[in-house]
């Protein structure tokens, strides 16, 4: 505390006024300057301050044997609470709190002011970010919900087909579909087209990993599909059967 309210008409204060009348102007000195000592030296009004008698007296430019003798008479008054020992005394004053100056009581406020819009300020800063993180997962969910009826349609159109269809859309499969269907040359149009075109070839029919989980893989086996690496050979209209072969005459 800076200061703390000094009354203006102190010198009507009966306590006070015996003070001068028997020690002058030093019981004034004594009375107020113990006051300034214990308001700027003491941390908690609520608890008794210990102050040296070479610093009390030193302070206030008396002998301390003067300033222990005006203090005896204040502590008659029970205005302070004062416990005296050799080379200190200790001393609470209850009326401290209620002198407190009114810069004192602003610093509080501002102090209280300053954290009350620190905290609503974090807290508009935490609600503007929950209200972002809410937005990220909505967008999250809807996102997925997204991918997982884009991931059906795609199951949905091989099934169209009734081709070894698919019963279960797992998540590896879901993860599988997530990763084509990114991909520009996937196409479930024109792979489902080669498949019609392929799939009662001999070598097709008889080909237990053609499958739709082998279709979705990886990045290379619908490529290949598309590609006709797994078309049946295309019959050469000029050739000739084995049994039609007329042997050259010996």
């Amino acid at each position: 505390m800076k200061w703390f309210k000094h009354l203006s008409d102190s010198l009507n204060d009966p306590d006070i006024f015996d003070l001068i009348a028997e020690f002058g102007g030093d019981g004034y000195l004594v009375f107020f300057g113990t006051l300034e000592i214990v308001a700027k030296e003491s941390r908690n009004f609520d608890e008794s301050l210990t102050i040296s008698w070479r610093f009390f007296a030193k302070n206030l430019q008396l002998s301390q044997k003067k300033a222990k003798k005006i203090l005896e008479k204040i502590a008659k008054t029970k205005r302070f609470e004062i416990t005296f020992c050799e080379d200190s005394f200790s001393i609470f004053i209850p009326k401290l709190k209620e002198l407190s100056d009114n810069w004192t009581s602003r610093i509080a406020e501002k102090k209280e002011e300053k954290t009350r819009k620190l905290l609503q300020s974090n807290s508009e800063v935490t609600t503007a970010q929950e209200e972002e993180e809410e937005v990220e997962v909505e967008e999250e969910v809807r996102s997925r919900k997204e991918l997982k009826h884009l991931c059906q349609q795609v199951v949905d159109i091989w099934n169209s087909n009734n081709y070894k269809t698919v019963r279960k859309l797992t998540d590896t499969m879901k993860r599988k579909i997530r990763a084509r269907i990114k991909e520009e040359d996937f196409d479930m149009g024109k792979i489902i087209k080669k498949v019609n075109e392929i799939k009662d070839s001999e070598f097709i029919s008889k080909a237990n990993w053609f499958t739709f989980h082998w279709l979705i893989q990886n990045d290379t086996n619908y490529i290949k599909l598309l590609a006709g690496n797994y078309d049946p050979p295309k019959k050469n209209k000029y050739a000739v059967a084995d049994e039609d072969i007329i042997p050259p005459p010996e």
